[in-house]
């Protein structure tokens, strides 16, 4: 009999060596740029999914977007007392954070040149694209214009991937390897796979959404800076997670608990089968007036509900306001399909001005897209897009079912 190792002893102990927790912690800090390809609703929607897909594997993340008005940061999968603390700035929250997080997405400022995002220093940037032809199209040129500008400036060009959104994974798979083949050919740089998000979920959840409106907006030269000096620091422990100081220096951090003795391998008896409710039961708690529906549209001031839908999509509401304007008015469940109903609605104005020839249609001004919930928590990270908001929810008492209105934001594209 050989001495050597046992094959069969080792793919046993594959399943039942305990797993060394320790190895699961980044290495180094990751900072990431991601670059807005063609996608098929705004990128406002799809940030958070995708940050949350990156955080599934990587563990803690933070998506900080520099292309508003004023810095925002949000946290994903990471632990809430984190996100609890009181950070004055945007200084004193990267400070804090730094030890504790794995990947730092970035959403560069939007004036930036592909020669300013190719050169910043960052380990990665990411193309978020759709899989349609158009959207490889503009994947690639994006990818020369990083890689021409770098070698421009006599610099090495940075890590480059892709991540495929609103795809399943084999189209996904097949629309990056086909562009990563053209990239190698012409530019000489592989063009990774990152991440693959087949559609918007809207139970995606933050650990908190930061905003800094007291500050200064830094430049991304700025920001890298402090993650870079966040990073090298190391947590030390202490009762809990503070906020830094007086020139953003991070003040100790907890370690994690020294691991115990390994244990024997418990088997768990199978849990009990809980059946659920249908999703059909959900619809009780929808607006009803005498069983009937109430209108959405009808909620929002100077807005006519028509009585057209778009095919497929009937749950979906559209309306016109005075000026002209289509609106289209949808449930949080439904949101994602709002983009689909107002490019029908845009591309049938005329057969929905001959349905409603009491309404006057300027199909020259952009639709207005509306989103109901009965959770506003649950839509925070919206507030930043092209949507209106609104609250809907039941209020509790006896009698007829009575309905809360009230509008979350007053955004107009």
């Amino acid at each position: 009999m050989s001495d050597g190792p046992n094959p069969y002893d080792e793919l046993t102990a594959l399943f039942v060596t305990e797993p060394d927790e320790t190895a699961k912690a980044p290495a180094a800090t990751t900072i990431e740029l991601v670059v807005v390809g063609s996608l098929p609703v705004r990128a406002s929607l799809w940030l958070p999914p995708y940050a949350d897909a990156l955080a599934r594997e990587a563990g803690p993340t933070a998506l900080l977007r520099l292309d508003n008005e004023v810095p925002f940061l949000q946290l994903l999968r990471a632990p809430e007392t984190l996100a609890a603390q009181p950070w004055p700035t945007l200084v004193d929250a990267i400070a804090g954070l730094g030890p504790h997080i794995g990947t730092w997405i970035i959403r560069p400022p939007l004036d930036l040149t592909p020669g300013d995002l190719s050169t910043s220093g960052c380990d990665r940037i990411t193309i978020l694209c759709s899989v349609n032809d158009t959207a490889i199209v503009d994947a690639y040129q994006r990818s020369k214009a990083l890689v021409d500008e770098a070698r421009a400036r006599n610099a090495q060009p940075p890590a480059l991937g892709v991540a495929v959104l609103g795809s399943d994974r084999h189209g996904a798979v097949r629309m990056q390897q086909q562009l990563s083949r053209t990239t190698e050919s012409y530019l000489g740089v592989e063009l990774s796979m990152v991440a693959c998000v087949q559609q918007i979920d809207a139970t995606v959840r933050a650990s908190d959404c930061l905003t800094f409106p007291t500050d200064d907006h830094p430049s991304l030269a700025t920001v890298l800076m402090w993650i870079r000096e966040a990073r090298a620091s190391t947590p030390a422990p202490s009762a809990g997670p503070s906020p830094p100081g007086a020139g953003g220096a991070a003040q100790p951090a907890p370690q994690p608990a020294p691991r115990a003795e390994a244990t024997p391998t418990v088997k768990l008896a199978p849990k009990p089968t809980v059946e659920l409710e249908p999703k059909g039961s959900a619809r009780a708690q929808e607006p009803d007036e005498d069983g009937r529906p109430v209108s959405l549209t009808a909620h929002i001031d100077g807005i006519s509900t028509l009585e057209v839908r778009c095919p497929g999509h009937e749950r979906l509401e559209i309306g016109v306001d005075p000026a002209g304007r289509l609106h289209v008015a949808s449930r949080e469940a439904d949101m994602r399909r709002l983009h689909v109903v107002a490019a029908w609605a845009r591309a049938h104005h005329e057969l929905i001005a001959r349905a409603c020839p009491d309404h006057w249609f300027d199909p020259k001004v952009p639709t207005v897209l509306h989103v109901f919930t009965d959770r506003p928590s649950t839509v925070t990270d919206l507030y930043g897009c092209d949507l209106r908001l609104h609250v809907l929810a039941p209020v509790p008492g006896q009698g007829p079912q009575r309905w809360y209105y009230a509008p979350l934001n007053t955004t107009v594209p």
